[in-house]
């Protein structure tokens, strides 16, 4: 027998691509990655965020999971919107709770646009979220000469004072 060959040492692996899939399948079910772990025959959450790390086949999958989920949340908040037989109240909680998380998970698709442009008359118009007229802030810029001339006013007072 050849001595060359090392034993790996601790227990074996779980990873299989059926369990990947079955963790993906999950998640994009809309389940939280934490629940599906704690269910019995999933690999806790620190096996899992390695193999993430580690196994470029299940970062893949699972980062098409997400995307599904996301998608899957954005419909479901539409359904909720669009329930007549809820509470009012708690389908806006449900809804904005909803778009919350989706701006945070999917900023560049759910988040609110902020989007600055400067004219030449020192006026800086923000848009927040749509493009209706209450989406957009006019704002009067300071000019950077003024700015710069009450800072090393105020500066040079402060030096007097002491």
């Amino acid at each position: 027998m050849s001595r060359d060959v090392k034993k790996k040492i601790g227990r074996p692996s779980l990873y299989s691509t059926e369990l990947v899939d079955a963790i993906c399948k999950k998640v994009s079910e809309g389940q939280a990655l934490l629940h599906v772990c704690e269910e019995e025959g999933f690999p806790n959450q620190t096996t899992v965020f390695r193999w993430l790390n580690e196994k470029e086949e299940f970062r893949n999958k699972y980062a098409r999971a997400r995307e599904v989920q996301i998608e899957r949340m954005a419909l479901d908040a539409l359904r909720i919107a669009d329930d007549p037989n809820e509470d009012p109240q708690s389908r806006r909680v449900r809804v904005d709770t909803r778009k919350w998380i989706l701006s945070k998970w999917a900023p560049k698709k759910y988040g609110d646009k902020l989007e600055v442009e400067q004219t030449g008359e020192q006026t800086i118009r923000i848009r927040i979220g749509g493009d209706r007229p209450t989406d957009f802030i006019d704002v009067k810029a300071v000019p950077v000469p003024a700015l710069q001339n009450f800072i090393e006013t105020d500066a040079t007072e402060e030096i007097e004072n002491d």
